[in-house]
């Protein structure tokens, strides 16, 4: 059967890549560097579970994958489910040294996996809100940062504040001072997708007035 390759991500400061590939499937995630680029299998999938992987990101010098497993959930907020096992799936958090020497690592549940610009840190979304966690800490190690749904974390180049909208808001978070910002709109817009200027200073995000979307930038 034919292979399909996706996801493909790659470090700001290392010649290296990963993307995903299912083959017959089975999923997994594999990883190359400069200069041969020769093929390596980061995880080990050896069935066809029907479980996703998605969310590729890479520390800054391609030493440490993160990626989730699961896919998108339903109206009825439930992981796809195509074995019908009896135990629902979840969307999982992982995190696995790019070197070889090192099994994949389960960090906790969750989507839209974000590493710091400066590798010290990972957060990611859960129900409860979120999640923090030293980039190579010890597992078990996370603490929720901040209570409540929030979709599309984005951390600042310098890593300093983060964006992300909550309830329709996008709102800004200081990490050092913990002030946050709520950006301010009609009560009858929905804010979302923010972005991060190159230097900072500025983000742009997406407004939907009624079904006709508009790109702002503060």
């Amino acid at each position: 059967s034919y292979t399909f390759v996706g996801e493909l991500a790659a470090p700001t400061a290392a010649d290296r890549i990963a993307w995903t590939e299912l083959h017959q499937g089975r999923r997994n995630i594999w990883y190359a560097t400069a200069p041969d680029y020769r093929p390596r299998r980061l995880t080990n999938g050896t069935d066809d579970d029907g479980q996703e992987l998605s969310d590729v990101a890479l520390s800054r010098d391609g030493g440490v994958l993160v990626y989730v497993r699961g896919g998108p959930v339903n109206n009825k907020g439930e992981v796809p489910n195509p074995r019908s096992t009896t135990e629902a799936p979840s969307r999982q958090i992982w995190r696995v040294r790019t070197d070889g020497g090192a099994s994949p690592e389960l960090l906790g549940t969750g989507e839209d996996p974000q590493i710091s610009p400066d590798d010290t840190r990972i957060v990611w979304s859960t129900e409860r809100g979120l999640v923090s966690a030293p980039l190579a800490g010890a597992l078990g190690t996370a603490g929720l940062l901040l209570s409540g749904t929030v979709a599309d974390p984005r951390f600042s180049p310098d890593g300093r504040r983060l964006v992300f909208e909550r309830a329709g808001h996008i709102e800004l978070f200081d990490l050092t001072t913990l002030d946050r910002r709520t950006v301010s709109k009609p009560a009858d817009a929905v804010d979302a997708g923010p972005v991060w200027s190159p230097d900072g200073a500025n983000i742009a995000f997406r407004r939907m007035l009624g079904k006709q979307p508009t790109f702002l930038g503060i």
